[in-house]
């Protein structure tokens, strides 16, 4: 029973740790886990801590970190917060430009992801910035922008509009209209219990105006009121900025002892809250992320733009290839059109010559009666209407006599073989011999020696089996001709092509089959 009590309290034991451990999983490493975005978020709200704490150095440092965070994993939220932060540090600072450059960039990636309310928020900001500026264009600008827009606060949405027109006004000019807005932006920041700085800000605005305005009574009052609020509220800031104009008010009414005491105390309160060694020191860490940023973007900008023109060029290329391509299939057509219309020709050239022949032949061997004509239709179109030299019987015996020498391979290829050649062995003579050939067949001899020998070539050519592929050399000394060049320019007047284009027609129809 013991043993089986021990047993019982070891189990209990175990999944005791178990369930710690199990415990320590889900509450305990989640919390020590925080993800990139929590972090960029965290560093954002300990920003803001610092920042109404006025420990803007410490702040602006947490910033820098929050923007290189944020960027990196795509936090846009905590990114247009760091950006709106950095940039009112630096309106503090009166540095309005570099606030100027913040706010842009929040405003414009704010447009581009549709965010309104943090888009009224910078815009609101940049209008301020070229109010204090005196860039009277652009803050007209900026208020047509954001005038539409509208902040999730309504109570803060109201007091911006009589804030803008009141910035508006005082750019302009129009004092008294900047100090009723003004009025009217502090009365509603009071009414409705709004954040103090509201207030405070308010009071200083229209104190600096009724000092424009030479109301120095007026300014004085404004100048007190803001100076007590903001030291009862805490506001330092605003105290700061009251001391420097009760400063400057009393030094301008000879008040030296009062000037030079608010003197002190601005300055005081300055060196506490505003250590511009340090800031630029701070500001410096946030432009050299940017900087390192830029460069970043740039290089990967310039590898996407060398890809795409890497890639545009191959297609550009292909492009030109395949219209080179395009280009060529379109004269290969057409020449091959052209080629097969010649050998259309030439076929039908030849048929009527053979059959001319042919008819010869048979005339001449056949018993036919010496008195009835020969019917060559074709020979009396083409002949010439001069008289002839010979008679028709005589023309026919000379024509046959022709033909059987010509028939004769191993006559017509020998290179020497010519008009005189052929006239030796028919027994006539050159004159009556070439009239004979002009006057049946419309050419010279030459034309007929080569046709009967490109006729001989062609027939090589298409047997392979019987003739082998004879080089155009071999071909040409088996044929008779001096050179290679002299078949091929025989051959293509011709057939319309070379001997190897007419080899390749020639195969086409039996490799088809196969």
């Amino acid at each position: 029973m013991q043993s089986i009590q021990y047993e019982t309290d070891s189990i209990a034991h175990l999944m005791k740790r178990i369930f710690i451990l199990l415990l320590f999983i889900y509450l305990i490493l989640p919390l020590s886990a925080m993800t990139h975005r929590e972090e960029a978020d965290s560093l954002v709200a300990v920003a803001g801590r610092c920042y109404s704490e006025y420990r803007y150095m410490d702040a602006l440092d947490i910033l820098a970190k929050a923007v290189s965070v944020a960027e990196k994993n795509h936090n846009e939220q905590a990114y247009l917060n760091a950006l709106l932060s950095i940039g009112n540090i630096h309106t503090i600072f009166k540095d309005y430009e570099q606030a100027l450059h913040y706010y842009s960039q929040c405003y414009d990636r704010s447009v581009q992801l549709g965010l309104d309310v943090m888009r009224s928020r910078a815009g609101n900001n940049m209008l301020m910035c070229y109010c204090m500026m005196g860039n009277k264009a652009e803050a007209q600008r900026c208020y047509e922008m954001v005038r539409e827009l509208n902040l999730e606060d309504s109570d803060l949405n109201r007091f911006y509009g009589f804030l803008n027109q009141g910035l508006l006004a005082r750019v302009k000019k129009d004092l008294h209209a900047a100090i009723f807005f003004h009025t009217q932006a502090l009365e509603y920041a009071q009414n409705h219990e709004m954040d103090g700085h509201f207030a405070a800000s308010q009071m200083g605005q229209i104190g600096t105006l009724e000092e424009e305005l030479g109301n120095d009574e007026q300014a004085l009052k404004w100048y007190l009121d803001c100076e007590t609020f903001s030291k009862q509220k805490g506001y330092m800031s605003p105290l700061a900025t009251s001391y420097e104009r009760l400063a400057g008010l009393y030094r301008r009414q000879h008040n030296d002892s009062a000037s030079m005491r608010y003197q002190r105390l601005c300055v005081q309160l300055t060196d506490s809250l505003f250590n511009e060694r340090e800031f630029n020191s701070k500001r410096g860490q946030i432009v050299d992320y940017e900087t390192q940023y830029n460069i970043h973007k740039i290089s990967s900008l310039t590898r996407s733009n060398r890809a795409l023109i890497i890639g545009i060029s191959i297609i550009g290329m292909m492009l030109i290839v395949l219209a080179c391509l395009i280009i060529y299939i379109f004269r290969q057509n057409r020449q091959l059109v052209t080629t097969q219309r010649l050998l259309i020709d030439k076929h039908n050239e030849l048929n009527q010559q053979l059959e001319r022949e042919r008819r010869l032949r048979e005339y001449l061997t056949a018993d036919t009666p010496a008195d009835e004509p020969f019917d060559d239709t074709a020979t009396s179109e083409s002949a010439s209407d001069a008289p002839p030299l010979l008679s028709k019987q005589q023309t026919d015996l000379l024509l046959k006599a022709i033909a059987t020498v010509m028939d004769d391979q191993t006559v017509i290829s020998d290179p020497d073989f010519s008009l005189q050649a052929l006239a030796t062995r028919v027994d006539s003579n050159t004159k009556y011999v070439s009239w004979a050939i002009n006057a049946t067949y419309g050419k010279n001899f030459k034309t007929y020696l080569n046709e009967y020998r490109i006729r001989e070539a062609a027939r090589r050519l298409a047997d392979p089996q019987r003739y082998g592929n004879p080089t155009m050399a071999t071909l040409a000394e088996q044929l008779g001709y001096k050179s290679p060049t002299s078949l091929t320019q025989a051959f293509k007047r011709i057939f319309g092509m070379t001997p190897a284009a007419y080899q390749k027609l020639v195969k086409l129809p039996e490799d088809k089959e196969r």
